[in-house]
């Protein structure tokens, strides 16, 4: 394609939804791209590994913890991360074994 990251996180469900199985998940996604419900929705209920995602809000996060059993989840340097991340981290990530934050 060309591409050095992903414009959109939407781009990835057709992928997503015919890997049913998929464990991991590591992606290089546009600064200004973010992931909402729609993306965590078609993430597959098998996925133990996110890398370098930002989330559009506390909501698809909370989302996606109670969804999947993910022990490894590495937000994107270009991710925000406010109060709400971290009370979404506090009340549904106690099955996290890593967590990277943006500095």
């Amino acid at each position: 394609i060309g591409c050095d990251c992903i414009t959109y996180y939407d781009r990835l469900i057709p992928c997503l939804k015919s890997h049913p199985q998929l464990l991991s998940l590591r992606a290089t996604f546009a600064p200004k791209a973010v992931a909402g419900l729609d993306f965590v929705e078609a993430l597959p209920t098998t996925l133990m590994a996110l890398g370098f995602v930002a989330f559009e809000g506390p909501e698809p996060l909370k989302a996606l913890l109670q969804r999947c059993p993910l022990e490894h989840l590495w937000f994107a340097a270009t991710a925000r991360f406010g109060p709400g991340m971290v009370a979404a981290l506090q009340a549904e990530g106690r099955q996290l074994r890593t967590l990277s934050v943006p500095s």
